[in-house]
């Protein structure tokens, strides 16, 4: 065997016969099947389907699998399943600009507040949507906030105002009232502000009080917030809010363990009071038919009680007081009589009269409680004077009935504000009940009662009446 190798090509004329023939064939082989695939592609493509790469994502599965996530609350994992389908599914840039701007609010929702920042950002740079311009800005603060990144803020702020034409503020025409640094605060946000603050107290009265009552507390909110100075105490409250917040983030107040779970504390009370206050409102509805027949059932509570006005003289010595009635039985007013002679400071110039009105049973101005003068001022009659004095803490009195009301039951029309009150009240709770106890059967509560009652001395056992009286109190659903 020779030790060097052969390089050189065959011949054509020293090939073996058939060989050029086999590899033609091969060859056309070879061309039918890329034809044959070619075609199969654009088959697809004429369809609107093109193959997915095998072993790569589909898109609308990740979107389905994006929107369940979504659905149950695992904001970050719906997140990450929304970016793999953002890699393939295709969008026009508005579309997608969206898409990427819910992925920000959903590590936003997550905490993940970088992650939501990388989103927002990338949202603008793909394209602009108008409508979301607002709602993207106040976000992207928000995070920036709750990063403690204040001068990242600063730059945010920067970059929104050197986008707007010269001389403009945020918001065409808006007069700019306050400045923290680039950020500015307009009139306009003094008056949003105002009204969060009018709608979170009437909230706050929403159960208790009918439609009417909260009309007129809106009133008093909106004409107690008209004045400047008004405006200019709350704009001086938002400014304070925004540079201690800010302080706050610097020391990273908010990544304290203490202050996450307060606040998220005060995340569940606040969604549970949502809840609440969508049921209210969705199922509390106060006809006029049923404030008449909560009135005609409950009369007997707007009962008044027989009232006096009265007017008074008061000596320190009983002498005097005879000498009063002498001046009195004489012909003298009794007006006259309480300047001359009385020595009580608060009634005496005005001719001895007693301010407002006095309720069978109730106090009595400078005395108190005192069942024996409560006797003697409502035997007397209208226009009646004393026949003698009444001795109350060594002094000596002698009254005068102006006027005599007697006892009756208030008219629908007179308590109709008070009857709305009640009625209102009285069915928030029994919606709020029903919904509590449906909430508690959906989700199978159960409460172990027992562990909540007095402890039984020992040797002592609950006899079955007992234990038949605690069942027979406990709420559905508990043990």
């Amino acid at each position: 065997m020779s030790d060097q190798l052969d390089f050189t090509l065959p011949d054509e004329v020293t090939r073996p016969p058939g060989r050029g023939k086999g590899r033609g064939l091969n060859s056309l082989l070879l061309l039918l099947v890329l034809v044959a695939v070619v075609g199969l592609g654009v088959v697809a493509v004429l369809r609107g389907k093109a193959p997915a790469p095998r072993g790569g994502i589909d898109p609308e599965s990740e979107r389905v699998l994006a929107s369940k996530l979504q659905d149950r609350g695992l904001n970050t994992s719906s997140a990450e399943a929304w970016l793999r389908y953002l890699t393939v599914a295709k969008l026009d840039p508005k579309e997608k600009a969206a898409r990427y701007y819910d992925v920000g609010k959903l590590y936003q929702a997550a905490g993940d507040f970088e992650k939501a920042l990388v989103n927002y950002f990338r949202s603008e740079a793909i394209a602009r949507v108008d409508e979301l311009g607002v709602e993207l800005n106040r976000r992207k603060m928000e995070c920036f906030r709750r990063l403690g990144n204040i001068a990242g803020l600063n730059r945010e702020l920067d970059a929104m105002t050197s986008l707007a034409p010269p001389g403009t503020t945020k918001e065409a025409g808006a007069d700019v009232v306050a400045e923290i640094g680039p950020e500015k605060i307009t009139m306009e946000d003094v008056s949003r502000r105002i009204d969060e603050v009018v709608d979170l107290q009437l909230k706050q009265f929403s159960s208790f009080m009918g439609k009417e009552e909260l009309n007129k507390q809106k009133e008093r909110l909106v004409d107690r917030f008209r004045s400047k100075e008004e405006k200019f105490r709350m704009l001086q409250s938002m400014v304070a809010e925004e540079v201690l917040l800010r302080e706050a983030m610097k020391r990273d107040l908010d990544k304290r363990a203490e202050n996450e779970r307060a606040i998220e504390e005060f995340r569940r009370s606040l969604l549970a009071n949502q809840v609440l206050e969508a049921e209210t409102e969705q199922k509390v509805n106060i006809t006029e038919s049923d404030l008449k027949d909560y009135y005609g059932a409950h009369r007997e509570e707007f009962r008044e009680k027989a009232r006096v006005s009265i007017s008074q003289i008061v000596t320190e010595k009983e002498e005097d007081a005879a000498t009063v009635l002498g001046k009195l039985n004489e012909g003298k007013s009794f007006e006259e009589c309480a300047k001359e002679f009385s020595t009580d400071e608060a009634t005496k110039e005005k001719g001895g009269e007693v301010e407002g009105p006095i309720e069978k049973g109730g106090p009595i101005p400078g005395i108190g409680v005192n069942v024996d003068v409560h006797a003697h001022l409502f035997a007397l009659k209208e226009n009646e004077v004393s026949s003698k004095p009444v001795k109350v803490s060594e002094k000596f009195y002698i009254f005068k009935v102006r006027k005599l009301i007697p006892e009756r039951i208030k008219p629908f029309e007179e308590v109709r504000a008070d009857v709305e009150r009640r009625k209102t009240q009285e069915k928030v709770r029994e919606v709020r009940e029903a919904l509590i106890q449906r909430l508690h059967t959906e989700h199978n509560v159960i409460i172990h009662r027992s562990e909540f009652l007095p402890e039984q001395p020992e040797g002592k056992e609950s006899s079955n009446d007992d234990k038949k009286k605690e069942e027979a109190t406990r709420p559905p659903g508990t043990v």
